[in-house]
Protein backbone atom coordinates (compact mmCIF):
# COMPACT_ATOMS: atom_id res chain seq x y z
CA UNK A 1 0.00 0.00 0.00
CA UNK A 2 1.33 3.43 -0.93
CA UNK A 3 1.50 6.24 1.61
CA UNK A 4 -1.12 8.95 1.05
CA UNK A 5 -0.12 12.56 1.64
CA UNK A 6 -2.87 15.01 2.62
CA UNK A 7 -2.59 18.79 2.70
CA UNK A 8 -5.41 19.53 5.12
CA UNK A 9 -6.87 22.21 7.35
CA UNK A 10 -8.66 23.90 4.42
CA UNK A 11 -10.68 24.06 6.59
CA UNK A 12 -10.25 21.52 9.37
CA UNK A 13 -13.83 20.05 9.42
CA UNK A 14 -13.48 18.47 5.98
CA UNK A 15 -10.03 17.12 6.82
CA UNK A 16 -11.67 15.09 9.58
CA UNK A 17 -14.01 13.61 6.96
CA UNK A 18 -11.11 12.73 4.64
CA UNK A 19 -9.30 10.98 7.47
CA UNK A 20 -12.36 9.00 8.49
CA UNK A 21 -13.45 7.98 4.97
CA UNK A 22 -9.97 6.96 3.82
CA UNK A 23 -9.40 4.77 6.87
CA UNK A 24 -12.87 3.22 6.61
CA UNK A 25 -12.30 2.36 2.95
CA UNK A 26 -8.88 0.85 3.65
CA UNK A 27 -10.31 -1.27 6.47
CA UNK A 28 -13.05 -2.59 4.15
CA UNK A 29 -10.56 -3.26 1.38
CA UNK A 30 -8.13 -5.14 3.61
CA UNK A 31 -10.80 -7.15 5.43
CA UNK A 32 -9.53 -9.48 8.14
CA UNK A 33 -9.83 -8.14 11.66
CA UNK A 34 -11.20 -4.76 10.58
CA UNK A 35 -8.31 -3.03 12.36
CA UNK A 36 -6.38 -2.10 9.22
CA UNK A 37 -5.89 1.59 8.49
CA UNK A 38 -4.28 3.72 5.80
CA UNK A 39 -0.63 4.63 5.55
CA UNK A 40 -0.83 8.42 5.40
CA UNK A 41 0.82 11.65 6.47
CA UNK A 42 -0.95 14.96 7.03
CA UNK A 43 0.34 18.52 6.89
CA UNK A 44 -1.53 21.79 7.16
CA UNK A 45 -1.03 25.53 7.39
CA UNK A 46 -3.20 28.26 8.90
CA UNK A 47 -6.46 28.52 6.94
CA UNK A 48 -6.94 32.15 8.00
CA UNK A 49 -3.84 33.05 6.00
CA UNK A 50 -5.06 31.06 3.00
CA UNK A 51 -8.48 32.73 3.13
CA UNK A 52 -6.91 36.21 3.29
CA UNK A 53 -4.82 35.54 0.19
CA UNK A 54 -7.95 34.25 -1.57
CA UNK A 55 -9.83 37.48 -0.86
CA UNK A 56 -6.86 39.49 -2.11
CA UNK A 57 -6.66 37.43 -5.30
CA UNK A 58 -3.11 36.29 -4.45
CA UNK A 59 -3.45 32.74 -5.70
CA UNK A 60 0.31 32.65 -6.23
CA UNK A 61 0.78 32.92 -2.46
CA UNK A 62 -1.94 30.33 -1.85
CA UNK A 63 -0.10 27.97 -4.17
CA UNK A 64 3.25 28.63 -2.52
CA UNK A 65 1.91 27.97 0.98
CA UNK A 66 0.30 24.69 -0.06
CA UNK A 67 3.30 23.59 -2.10
CA UNK A 68 5.39 24.08 1.04
CA UNK A 69 3.10 21.63 2.82
CA UNK A 70 3.29 19.24 -0.12
CA UNK A 71 7.07 19.14 0.12
CA UNK A 72 6.79 18.39 3.83
CA UNK A 73 4.63 15.41 2.89
CA UNK A 74 7.29 14.19 0.47
CA UNK A 75 9.96 14.49 3.16
CA UNK A 76 7.70 12.49 5.50
CA UNK A 77 7.45 9.62 3.01
CA UNK A 78 4.26 10.26 1.00
CA UNK A 79 4.12 8.47 -2.37
CA UNK A 80 1.55 10.92 -3.77
CA UNK A 81 -0.52 13.75 -2.37
CA UNK A 82 -3.86 15.49 -2.49
CA UNK A 83 -5.13 18.86 -1.32
CA UNK A 84 -8.26 18.43 0.79
CA UNK A 85 -10.15 21.42 -0.56
CA UNK A 86 -11.80 22.38 -3.83
CA UNK A 87 -11.30 26.16 -3.89
CA UNK A 88 -7.52 26.15 -3.52
CA UNK A 89 -7.27 24.02 -6.66
CA UNK A 90 -7.49 27.42 -8.35
CA UNK A 91 -3.73 27.35 -7.74
CA UNK A 92 -3.39 23.72 -8.85
CA UNK A 93 -0.71 24.32 -11.50
CA UNK A 94 1.49 26.25 -9.08
CA UNK A 95 1.12 23.59 -6.39
CA UNK A 96 1.75 20.67 -8.75
CA UNK A 97 4.73 22.41 -10.36
CA UNK A 98 6.52 22.95 -7.05
CA UNK A 99 6.07 19.50 -5.50
CA UNK A 100 7.90 16.49 -6.93
CA UNK A 101 5.13 14.02 -6.16
CA UNK A 102 2.17 12.69 -8.16
CA UNK A 103 -0.80 15.00 -7.54
CA UNK A 104 -4.36 13.62 -7.24
CA UNK A 105 -6.66 16.36 -8.57
CA UNK A 106 -10.08 16.62 -6.95
CA UNK A 107 -11.87 17.50 -10.20
CA UNK A 108 -10.55 14.41 -11.98
CA UNK A 109 -11.67 12.15 -9.14
CA UNK A 110 -15.12 13.73 -9.24
CA UNK A 111 -15.42 13.69 -13.03
CA UNK A 112 -14.70 9.97 -13.19
CA UNK A 113 -17.70 9.31 -10.97
CA UNK A 114 -19.90 11.62 -13.05
CA UNK A 115 -18.91 9.90 -16.29
CA UNK A 116 -19.14 6.39 -14.83
CA UNK A 117 -22.72 7.09 -13.75
CA UNK A 118 -23.68 8.35 -17.20
CA UNK A 119 -24.48 11.99 -16.33
CA UNK A 120 -23.87 14.64 -19.01
CA UNK A 121 -25.28 17.77 -17.35
CA UNK A 122 -24.34 18.56 -13.75
CA UNK A 123 -25.12 21.29 -11.29
CA UNK A 124 -22.22 22.68 -9.26
CA UNK A 125 -22.33 24.14 -5.76
CA UNK A 126 -19.12 25.54 -4.29
CA UNK A 127 -17.43 28.68 -3.15
CA UNK A 128 -17.87 31.69 -5.43
CA UNK A 129 -14.29 31.14 -6.58
CA UNK A 130 -15.22 27.61 -7.65
CA UNK A 131 -18.52 28.48 -9.31
CA UNK A 132 -17.20 31.49 -11.25
CA UNK A 133 -13.63 30.33 -11.90
CA UNK A 134 -12.26 27.96 -14.51
CA UNK A 135 -10.31 25.30 -12.59
CA UNK A 136 -13.45 23.21 -11.93
CA UNK A 137 -15.97 24.19 -14.61
CA UNK A 138 -13.38 24.45 -17.36
CA UNK A 139 -11.77 21.13 -16.51
CA UNK A 140 -15.14 19.34 -16.55
CA UNK A 141 -16.03 20.90 -19.89
CA UNK A 142 -12.72 20.58 -21.70
CA UNK A 143 -11.46 17.23 -20.41
CA UNK A 144 -14.73 15.38 -19.89
CA UNK A 145 -17.20 17.04 -22.27
CA UNK A 146 -19.71 17.82 -19.52
CA UNK A 147 -22.26 20.63 -19.40
CA UNK A 148 -21.99 22.48 -16.09
CA UNK A 149 -24.65 24.64 -14.45
CA UNK A 150 -23.74 26.74 -11.41
CA UNK A 151 -25.85 28.32 -8.69
CA UNK A 152 -26.89 31.85 -9.54
CA UNK A 153 -28.12 34.97 -7.75
CA UNK A 154 -29.15 34.54 -4.13
CA UNK A 155 -28.43 30.81 -4.31
CA UNK A 156 -24.79 31.50 -5.12
CA UNK A 157 -24.57 34.09 -2.34
CA UNK A 158 -26.16 31.76 0.21
CA UNK A 159 -23.86 28.86 -0.58
CA UNK A 160 -20.67 30.94 -0.61
CA UNK A 161 -21.51 32.79 2.61
CA UNK A 162 -22.44 29.59 4.43
CA UNK A 163 -19.04 28.12 3.63
CA UNK A 164 -16.92 30.84 5.20
CA UNK A 165 -19.28 32.04 7.93
CA UNK A 166 -20.44 28.63 9.17
CA UNK A 167 -19.21 25.38 7.63
CA UNK A 168 -15.48 26.17 7.73
CA UNK A 169 -15.95 26.76 11.46
CA UNK A 170 -17.83 23.49 12.03
CA UNK A 171 -21.21 25.26 12.39
CA UNK A 172 -24.19 23.37 10.92
CA UNK A 173 -27.61 25.05 10.93
CA UNK A 174 -30.96 23.63 9.73
CA UNK A 175 -31.91 26.93 8.10
CA UNK A 176 -28.72 26.82 6.05
CA UNK A 177 -29.50 23.29 4.91
CA UNK A 178 -32.85 24.60 3.68
CA UNK A 179 -31.04 27.20 1.56
CA UNK A 180 -28.93 24.45 0.04
CA UNK A 181 -32.06 22.44 -0.74
CA UNK A 182 -33.48 25.45 -2.57
CA UNK A 183 -30.26 25.90 -4.56
CA UNK A 184 -30.20 22.24 -5.57
CA UNK A 185 -33.87 22.28 -6.55
CA UNK A 186 -33.20 25.29 -8.77
CA UNK A 187 -30.29 23.52 -10.49
CA UNK A 188 -32.45 20.46 -11.07
CA UNK A 189 -35.20 22.64 -12.60
CA UNK A 190 -32.61 24.10 -14.95
CA UNK A 191 -31.67 20.63 -16.20
CA UNK A 192 -29.00 19.26 -13.86
CA UNK A 193 -29.01 15.46 -13.84
CA UNK A 194 -26.82 15.38 -10.72
CA UNK A 195 -25.47 17.85 -8.17
CA UNK A 196 -21.75 18.13 -7.43
CA UNK A 197 -20.96 19.27 -3.90
CA UNK A 198 -17.91 21.26 -4.97
CA UNK A 199 -16.74 22.13 -1.50
CA UNK A 200 -15.30 19.60 0.91
CA UNK A 201 -17.42 20.88 3.82
CA UNK A 202 -20.79 20.66 2.05
CA UNK A 203 -21.23 16.94 2.70
CA UNK A 204 -21.31 17.69 6.43
CA UNK A 205 -24.55 19.62 5.93
CA UNK A 206 -26.20 18.14 2.84
CA UNK A 207 -27.53 14.59 2.50
CA UNK A 208 -28.67 12.73 -0.59
CA UNK A 209 -32.30 13.07 0.52
CA UNK A 210 -31.97 16.87 0.32
CA UNK A 211 -31.66 16.82 -3.47
CA UNK A 212 -34.22 15.89 -6.15
CA UNK A 213 -31.37 14.43 -8.25
CA UNK A 214 -28.31 12.33 -7.28
CA UNK A 215 -25.48 13.98 -5.36
CA UNK A 216 -21.76 13.50 -5.98
CA UNK A 217 -19.71 14.61 -2.98
CA UNK A 218 -16.22 15.71 -4.03
CA UNK A 219 -14.81 14.86 -0.61
CA UNK A 220 -15.85 11.23 -0.85
CA UNK A 221 -14.92 10.95 -4.52
CA UNK A 222 -11.46 12.32 -3.74
CA UNK A 223 -10.99 10.00 -0.76
CA UNK A 224 -12.09 6.96 -2.78
CA UNK A 225 -9.66 7.85 -5.56
CA UNK A 226 -6.87 8.23 -3.00
CA UNK A 227 -7.46 4.72 -1.64
CA UNK A 228 -7.58 3.28 -5.17
CA UNK A 229 -4.29 5.02 -5.96
CA UNK A 230 -2.73 3.77 -2.72
CA UNK A 231 -3.40 0.19 -3.78
CA UNK A 232 -2.75 0.64 -7.50
CA UNK A 233 0.97 -0.12 -7.64
CA UNK A 234 0.85 -3.53 -6.02
CA UNK A 235 -2.42 -4.42 -7.72
CA UNK A 236 -0.83 -3.77 -11.11
CA UNK A 237 2.29 -5.82 -10.45
CA UNK A 238 2.90 -8.31 -13.29
CA UNK A 239 1.77 -11.85 -12.61
CA UNK A 240 4.76 -13.97 -11.62
CA UNK A 241 6.82 -11.01 -10.33
CA UNK A 242 5.94 -12.17 -6.84
CA UNK A 243 3.89 -15.14 -5.66
CA UNK A 244 0.24 -14.68 -4.64
CA UNK A 245 1.14 -15.36 -1.00
CA UNK A 246 3.87 -12.71 -1.17
CA UNK A 247 1.51 -10.29 -2.88
CA UNK A 248 -1.05 -10.86 -0.14
CA UNK A 249 1.54 -9.76 2.43
CA UNK A 250 2.60 -6.77 0.32
CA UNK A 251 -1.02 -5.61 0.19
CA UNK A 252 -1.31 -6.01 3.96
CA UNK A 253 -4.28 -8.34 3.59
CA UNK A 254 -5.32 -10.98 6.13
CA UNK A 255 -7.57 -13.94 5.41
CA UNK A 256 -10.36 -15.08 7.74
CA UNK A 257 -10.89 -18.67 8.80
CA UNK A 258 -12.55 -20.69 6.00
CA UNK A 259 -16.32 -20.67 6.57
CA UNK A 260 -17.97 -23.97 7.48
CA UNK A 261 -20.76 -25.36 5.25
CA UNK A 262 -24.22 -24.16 6.22
CA UNK A 263 -26.08 -27.28 5.00
CA UNK A 264 -25.53 -30.73 3.47
CA UNK A 265 -22.60 -29.96 1.13
CA UNK A 266 -18.83 -29.58 1.18
CA UNK A 267 -17.05 -26.24 0.72
CA UNK A 268 -14.93 -27.46 -2.20
CA UNK A 269 -14.27 -30.42 -4.44
CA UNK A 270 -11.34 -31.05 -6.71
CA UNK A 271 -11.64 -32.80 -10.10
CA UNK A 272 -8.26 -33.18 -11.80
CA UNK A 273 -6.67 -29.75 -12.12
CA UNK A 274 -9.92 -27.94 -11.40
CA UNK A 275 -11.05 -26.87 -7.94
CA UNK A 276 -14.77 -26.13 -7.53
CA UNK A 277 -15.77 -23.79 -4.68
CA UNK A 278 -19.30 -23.88 -3.28
CA UNK A 279 -21.21 -20.63 -3.14
CA UNK A 280 -20.35 -18.41 -0.20
CA UNK A 281 -22.05 -15.41 1.37
CA UNK A 282 -20.39 -12.54 3.25
CA UNK A 283 -19.69 -12.82 6.97
CA UNK A 284 -18.59 -10.34 9.60
CA UNK A 285 -15.37 -10.77 11.59
CA UNK A 286 -17.50 -12.47 14.26
CA UNK A 287 -18.88 -14.94 11.72
CA UNK A 288 -22.40 -13.52 11.38
CA UNK A 289 -23.95 -13.38 7.92
CA UNK A 290 -24.25 -9.97 6.28
CA UNK A 291 -27.80 -9.58 5.08
CA UNK A 292 -29.73 -7.08 3.00
CA UNK A 293 -31.17 -6.34 -0.41
CA UNK A 294 -29.53 -4.12 -3.01
CA UNK A 295 -31.79 -1.31 -4.10
CA UNK A 296 -33.80 -1.55 -0.88
CA UNK A 297 -31.69 -1.33 2.28
CA UNK A 298 -28.18 -1.72 0.81
CA UNK A 299 -26.34 0.62 -1.55
CA UNK A 300 -23.74 -0.19 -4.19
CA UNK A 301 -20.80 0.51 -1.88
CA UNK A 302 -22.13 -1.96 0.69
CA UNK A 303 -22.71 -4.59 -2.01
CA UNK A 304 -19.20 -4.15 -3.37
CA UNK A 305 -17.71 -4.48 0.13
CA UNK A 306 -19.72 -7.65 0.79
CA UNK A 307 -18.63 -9.21 -2.50
CA UNK A 308 -15.03 -8.34 -1.61
CA UNK A 309 -15.47 -10.03 1.77
CA UNK A 310 -16.66 -13.17 -0.02
CA UNK A 311 -13.45 -12.96 -2.04
CA UNK A 312 -11.40 -13.07 1.15
CA UNK A 313 -13.35 -16.11 2.30
CA UNK A 314 -12.81 -17.83 -1.06
CA UNK A 315 -9.06 -17.22 -0.80
CA UNK A 316 -9.11 -18.83 2.64
CA UNK A 317 -10.96 -21.84 1.21
CA UNK A 318 -8.49 -22.13 -1.68
CA UNK A 319 -5.60 -22.11 0.78
CA UNK A 320 -7.38 -24.77 2.85
CA UNK A 321 -7.87 -26.97 -0.22
CA UNK A 322 -4.45 -26.54 -1.84
CA UNK A 323 -2.20 -25.62 1.07
CA UNK A 324 -1.08 -22.38 -0.56
CA UNK A 325 -2.40 -19.71 -2.92
CA UNK A 326 0.83 -20.21 -4.85
CA UNK A 327 -0.60 -23.48 -6.18
CA UNK A 328 -3.23 -21.64 -8.23
CA UNK A 329 -2.64 -21.46 -11.98
CA UNK A 330 -5.60 -19.16 -12.57
CA UNK A 331 -9.17 -18.21 -11.75
CA UNK A 332 -11.37 -19.78 -14.43
CA UNK A 333 -14.92 -18.60 -13.72
CA UNK A 334 -17.05 -16.82 -11.12
CA UNK A 335 -20.81 -16.88 -10.73
CA UNK A 336 -21.93 -13.90 -8.69
CA UNK A 337 -25.49 -13.66 -7.41
CA UNK A 338 -26.92 -10.43 -6.01
CA UNK A 339 -29.95 -10.20 -3.74
CA UNK A 340 -31.61 -7.23 -5.42
CA UNK A 341 -34.81 -5.37 -6.05
CA UNK A 342 -36.23 -5.75 -9.60
CA UNK A 343 -35.17 -2.23 -10.54
CA UNK A 344 -31.54 -2.65 -9.46
CA UNK A 345 -29.17 -2.65 -12.45
CA UNK A 346 -25.61 -2.60 -11.09
CA UNK A 347 -25.08 -6.32 -10.43
CA UNK A 348 -21.71 -6.36 -12.29
CA UNK A 349 -20.40 -3.45 -10.20
CA UNK A 350 -21.32 -5.31 -7.01
CA UNK A 351 -19.50 -8.49 -8.01
CA UNK A 352 -16.48 -6.38 -9.01
CA UNK A 353 -15.74 -6.35 -5.28
CA UNK A 354 -14.75 -10.02 -5.53
CA UNK A 355 -13.22 -9.81 -9.00
CA UNK A 356 -11.01 -6.83 -8.14
CA UNK A 357 -9.60 -8.63 -5.10
CA UNK A 358 -8.71 -11.73 -7.13
CA UNK A 359 -6.84 -9.63 -9.69
CA UNK A 360 -5.02 -7.78 -6.90
CA UNK A 361 -3.80 -11.06 -5.41
CA UNK A 362 -3.19 -13.17 -8.52
CA UNK A 363 -2.38 -10.48 -11.09
CA UNK A 364 -3.25 -11.50 -14.66
CA UNK A 365 -3.89 -15.07 -13.47
CA UNK A 366 -6.76 -13.65 -11.44
CA UNK A 367 -8.68 -12.41 -14.50
CA UNK A 368 -11.60 -14.67 -15.17
CA UNK A 369 -14.82 -15.38 -17.03
CA UNK A 370 -17.85 -14.33 -15.00
CA UNK A 371 -21.59 -14.06 -14.69
CA UNK A 372 -23.27 -11.51 -12.41
CA UNK A 373 -27.00 -11.97 -11.98
CA UNK A 374 -29.81 -10.67 -9.81
CA UNK A 375 -31.83 -12.94 -7.54
CA UNK A 376 -35.24 -12.55 -5.94
CA UNK A 377 -33.74 -13.87 -2.71
CA UNK A 378 -30.62 -15.59 -1.39
CA UNK A 379 -30.17 -18.02 1.53
CA UNK A 380 -30.70 -16.43 4.94
CA UNK A 381 -31.18 -13.07 3.28
CA UNK A 382 -27.47 -12.58 2.43
CA UNK A 383 -26.60 -9.71 0.09
CA UNK A 384 -24.43 -11.67 -2.34
CA UNK A 385 -23.29 -15.22 -3.06
CA UNK A 386 -20.31 -16.18 -5.21
CA UNK A 387 -19.09 -19.56 -6.44
CA UNK A 388 -15.88 -20.22 -8.38
CA UNK A 389 -13.87 -22.60 -10.54
CA UNK A 390 -10.11 -22.51 -9.97
CA UNK A 391 -7.36 -24.01 -12.14
CA UNK A 392 -4.68 -25.73 -10.07
CA UNK A 393 -1.04 -25.48 -11.14
CA UNK A 394 0.58 -28.62 -12.57
CA UNK A 395 2.37 -30.70 -9.95
CA UNK A 396 0.00 -29.68 -7.14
Amino acid sequence: MKTIGIVGGLAWPSTVVYYQVINELVAKRCGGSGLHCARLVLAQTDFAEIERHQREGRWDLVGDLLAEQGNKLKAAGADFFLVACNTVHTADQRIEGKVDLPFLHIVDATARQVVDRGFRTVGLLGSRYTMTGTYFVGRLQERYGLKVLVAEGEHQDNVHDALYQELAKGILRPETAEKFRAAMADLARRGAEAIILGCTEFGLLVKSSDSPVPIIDTTRAHAEAAVAMAFAETAAAPAGAVTPEQRLKQLGLELPAPPAPAANYIPWRRAGQLLYLSGQGPRTAAGALRTGRLGLDCDLERGYADARQVGFQMLATIRQALGSLDHVAGIVKLLGMVNAEPGFKDHPKVINGCSDLLVEVFGEAGRHARSAVGMGSLPNGITVEVEAIIQVAEGH
